[in-house]
């Protein structure tokens, strides 16, 4: 108790602007860990993509975009016994990826 968020909420949403382009994103909601005083948040996490031939795609994906800085469920190692909150950051990712 304490440990785990009494209430979550995901939203995704995925557009096919046409066959080559694609835009997705997530909106997420989750409630405060009061053991570990991480605060509840919403954050949002978007992505598009260009496929300009089958097997190559590039993506630009932008992940905690409406908050940075927030704490988040975690241990400080992997071993650790104790649950301790851990602050993610905000993050923006090109990537190319080939299929053959």
């Amino acid at each position: 108790e304490g440990n785990a968020p009494e209430h979550q909420a995901v939203l995704q949403s995925f557009y096919d602007i046409n066959e080559a382009w694609r835009f997705d994103t997530v909106l997420r909601f989750v409630d405060e860990l009061t053991n570990v005083g991480a605060d509840a948040y919403v954050n949002l996490d978007a992505r598009l993509s260009w496929q300009p031939k089958p097997g190559l795609e590039v993506a630009l994906t932008g992940r905690n975009l409406i908050d940075t800085g927030y704490l988040e469920y975690g241990t400080e190692r992997a071993v650790s016994p104790t649950p301790r909150a851990t602050e993610t950051a905000r993050s923006v990712m090109l990537t190319v990826s080939a299929k053959f």
